[in-house]
């Protein structure tokens, strides 16, 4: 039978996935949408996605937030682009050709909804990128290429830059 039939609401208070019985999570999304039965679920230690609705398309659909954690990531890399950047890190490779083969590597391990900024400083602060989806590899490296040691340094102006940038709504994509 209809395990929700003779009610008009379900509440899940603090109540983990497993613990709703199975023909309730088989007729919910039914008796919600279809029957426009209401259902409240509250959050808590044991719900949402410590409780295991992440995913669950029986439940994660009908509520007005995502169960799991909103897990984009907002970075900013910011390189240091002083004169000092010029000079070898261990006898044998320049520390901005390190720094830039670094920041290439993080590229690849980005997803599209990411943002990434990217800062360069040394006496002045540079945004070479605002925070966008990250870029083609190209252009990235482009930009990278682009960067010479000189000058001398101030590092507090590209710090506050890049949590400017972080702090600032996210860009719509380029279409």
């Amino acid at each position: 039978g209809n395990e929700t039939a003779p009610f008009d609401l379900v509440v899940l208070d603090d109540t983990p996935w497993d613990a709703v019985p199975l023909p309730v999570r088989s007729a919910l999304a039914s008796w919600v949408t279809d029957a426009g039965r209401g259902l409240l679920v509250s959050g808590g230690p044991q719900s949402l996605a410590l409780g295991g609705y992440a995913g669950q398309a029986a439940i994660e659909p009908l509520l007005p937030v995502w169960a799991g954690p909103d897990e984009r990531l907002g970075l900013a890399l910011v390189l240091d682009r002083s004169s000092s950047m010029g000079m070898t890190a261990d006898g044998r490779r320049v520390k901005i050709d390190a720094a830039r083969d670094a920041l290439r590597r993080v590229l690849p391990l980005l997803r599209a909804d990411d943002r990434l900024a990217l800062v360069a400083f040394n006496e002045t602060v540079d945004v070479l990128r605002p925070a966008l989806p990250p870029p083609e590899a190209s252009a990235f490296n482009a930009a990278l290429r682009g960067l010479e040691p000189r000058l001398g340094t101030l590092l507090v102006p590209p710090l506050r830059k890049a949590l400017e940038l972080l702090a600032s709504p996210p860009a719509p994509a380029p279409g």
